[in-house]
């Protein structure tokens, strides 16, 4: 029964490539540089080996917003103690079709500032929260 559970808790997290979304068609409501929007002021979490782990991201499809998991490597800046003293708060993110980059709006001690990841340097994805 256990086992059943976990099952179903998986299925729930389907992995949907960064790849796709670069690849999917441009829909007409679909905000091209601004495809992942997190909750405002929403805390970055990170892990000791610089993973990224972010919730509460949406997908704005159509005025359809789905809720998304996102992860992934990143630069020594925000998860090395000797630069990174205090909590960074995430104020928005971007993703851009054109150049592959996945760009970070960052603010720390007040200061804001832009992080860029390139597409080939996420590892793991997206992964969709909820079934729609």
């Amino acid at each position: 029964m256990l086992d059943q559970s976990k099952k179903a808790e998986t299925e729930k997290f389907k992995p949907i490539n960064l790849t796709e979304i670069f690849k999917s068609p441009l829909k007409s409501n679909l905000d091209v540089q601004g495809i992942l929007s997190p909750l405002e002021g929403q805390d970055l979490v990170k892990t000791r080996n610089g993973k990224l782990i972010l919730s509460h991201y949406t997908f704005s499809d159509n005025n359809k917003k789905i809720p998304f998991k996102i992860w992934g490597p990143l630069p020594r800046e925000l998860y090395d103690q000797r630069y990174n003293s205090s909590k960074v708060k995430i104020k928005g993110v971007k993703l851009s079709r054109y150049n592959g980059q996945l760009q970070f709006v960052l603010q720390r001690n007040g200061n804001v500032q832009i992080l860029s990841l390139k597409q080939k340097n996420l590892h793991s994805a997206i992964n969709k929260l909820t079934d729609t």
